[in-house]
């Protein structure tokens, strides 16, 4: 049945696959209705959408590079629709990435790339499996809770898929270099903007109508987002982008250009007035320059002169910098980073974290077997359910999925952990070295829904270090030879 299944699905040949280019051919016919009768989401999803699987039949990886430039901007874009069409959670737009990742699936499964043949990836379709069971617990509210839950939690996994089939060692660096880096830089530019000068009036307009209160208590307040669906996602994407010039600058590759890039990235990350990035990116380049050791015993040492210093430089900064006058906004950021330690009896931020953390326990010890993957997700207030979320991928798993799916849940974080640092032992790459740091500056944060491009970047990453240590493996230790590196510098216009 497999076999002739193949036969209606996508290839990456653009020779075999003509109908693919009718797809995208006929994708243009109904824009021009849609926009008449108002449905303008639904067009610039339909292009989109054409564009990728257009792109797709030349090479699937330009079509993964081009979905995730989308998936960067895709918060801005709904914003910036609000003046033809109106504010809507179900929107047609968020539908290009879910149908973009079962293409390059399915285009994967044509091409008998996608083989579940590691631990990792068996573990995957545990997980999977789970959750799809979850969607039809009664305790979220309904299978329509579940249903639109399984859509945010199931689909970015979808891109371990996907990383698997396509990524490589080269084209790793390709996705971060090449598109990451550049765009957060432009991203970068943009939160400036919005620092000294506030939000354009389509964001704001968004603002009023989305009521999205955690960027400040005024408009007077609003802290930076960019492009970015939130400010969480906004720091996520500086952070990568940070890891892999750090990533560079560690292996003194263009080292005083990349460092030149970080900045400016970490300028643009201090003014979100986010607190939690900016101690991950000390750690997770603690880790980083911990791990360029050759002696595995100098690990612990190194790590603890890395955090160290970076904390002293840190506490420097922010006793400088609070003394600068600044704008209005400016200030209101750098007042509330030069808070990263709060005071008072309430303990500040950490006491909140710290209670969630308690109230996910309860409700795992409440439900054992899970709530359902609705639960931890907005689709349970939005569809008329009931639901709570810690705030963490790992403890939102345990009351989601219950204490199994929790504990398959850890198994896989664990392993990939492990497959981090054998690749990196093994190859010691600059790819190997920028999945490392992203895994870690992401801790606690793998799985979370609402992160149009972070989320599945990182399980793309996830799918893609699976795939190079199988590889590492077969070709045994050492580094790959110049002619695969040549080979996989770039994606192959004929076939992917």
């Amino acid at each position: 049945m497999l076999t002739a299944l193949r036969q209606y699905l996508p290839t990456t040949n653009a020779d075999s696959a003509p109908w693919l280019y009718g797809v995208a051919g006929l994708g243009a016919i109904p824009l021009g209705i849609l926009a008449v009768i108002g449905e303008v989401r639904l067009a610039f999803a339909v292009v989109a959408l054409s564009s990728i699987a257009g792109l797709a039949c030349l090479s699937v990886r330009w079509a993964i590079l081009a979905t995730f430039g989308y998936l960067t901007v895709l918060g801005d874009l709904r914003r910036w629709v609000l003046a033809f069409d109106a504010w809507s959670g179900a929107d047609p737009l968020l539908v290009v990435s879910p149908v973009a990742a079962i293409l390059f699936t399915a285009a994967a499964f044509t091409d008998d790339r996608l083989r579940f043949d590691t631990p990792l990836s068996r573990g995957m379709l545990l997980l999977i499996g789970i959750m799809v069971a979850q969607i039809f617990n009664p305790r979220q509210g309904g299978l329509l809770v579940g249903v639109a839950g399984a859509g945010l939690m199931i689909v970015p996994l979808l891109w371990y898929c996907v990383g698997n089939a396509f990524g490589s060692d080269a084209f790793v660096q390709t996705l971060f270099l090449r598109l990451v880096v550049p765009l957060a830089g432009v991203a970068a530019l943009f939160g400036f903007f919005q620092v000294a000068h506030g939000y354009p009036e389509y964001q704001l307009e968004w603002y009023r109508t989305a009521g999205y209160s955690a960027l400040g208590p005024s408009e007077s307040y609003l802290r930076p987002l960019s492009v970015f669906a939130n400010i969480t996602e906004y720091c996520r994407y500086l952070g990568f982008a940070i890891v892999a010039l750090f990533a560079l600058v560690l292996k003194r590759e263009s080292p005083i250009l990349a460092l030149s890039g970080i900045c400016i990235l970490f300028v643009a990350l201090f003014l979100t007035g986010t607190r939690g990035p900016v101690l991950l990116l000390i750690v997770s380049a603690g880790i980083m320059w911990t791990v360029m050791g050759r002696n595995v015993s100098a690990w612990i040492p190194r790590f603890a002169v890395a955090v160290t210093v970076g904390l002293f430089g840190l506490v420097y900064i922010l006793t400088q910098v609070s003394q600068v006058d600044g704008t209005t906004r400016a200030h209101h950021t750098i007042e509330r980073q030069a808070d990263l330690i709060p005071e008072g009896e309430a303990g500040g931020p950490a006491s909140v974290h710290l209670n969630l953390f308690r109230i996910a326990g309860v409700r795992t010890m409440e439900e054992p077997l899970g709530h359902g993957v609705g639960y931890v997700t907005l689709a349970a207030s939005r569809f008329g359910g009931t639901g709570f979320s810690s705030e963490k991928d790992m403890t939102d798993m345990f009351i989601a999925l219950g204490v199994p799916g929790g504990l398959v849940y850890l198994g896989i974080l664990g392993y990939t952990a492990y497959l981090a640092i054998a690749y990196w032992r093994r190859r010691r790459s600059i790819a190997g070295l920028m999945i490392g740091g992203v895994l870690v500056f992401s801790v606690f944060s793998w799985l979370k829904p609402g992160h149009y491009v972070a989320t599945p970047l990182l399980w793309f990453c996830v799918g893609a270090l699976d795939r190079m240590y199988s590889a590492a493996r077969k070709d045994g230790s050492g580094p790959p030879s110049a002619s695969i590196e040549a080979s996989e510098r770039s994606p192959k216009p004929a076939r992917a």
